[in-house]
């Protein structure tokens, strides 16, 4: 809920609400800037958001930012859940 508040909803909603999450919570935790992370996860040579947090904290290892991603896509699909209750 927290990340929803963050932002009006309309951009939340272009960004794909849940994407937009997972990727606010993935920044949060390893405090890497939004824009690095989104700039790496959209266009044409999009990645996959544990693609990009290696590829933006490359002393990581692989199983790592796996790990970090899986834990920012369980922390946004708690907010879009919390969201959902709150309306």
């Amino acid at each position: 809920m927290f990340a929803l508040c963050l932002v009006s909803p309309a951009w939340a909603q272009d960004d794909a609400g849940w994407t937009f999450n997972a990727r606010f919570h993935g920044t949060k935790n390893l405090n890497i800037p939004f824009d690095q992370l989104k700039t790496r996860m959209t266009g044409d040579d999009a990645m996959s958001l544990g693609q990009a947090i290696k590829e933006l904290r490359p002393e990581m290892d692989d199983n790592a930012a796996k790990n970090e991603a899986k834990k920012a896509e369980k922390q946004a699909k708690e907010t879009e859940k919390n969201a959902k209750t709150t309306r």
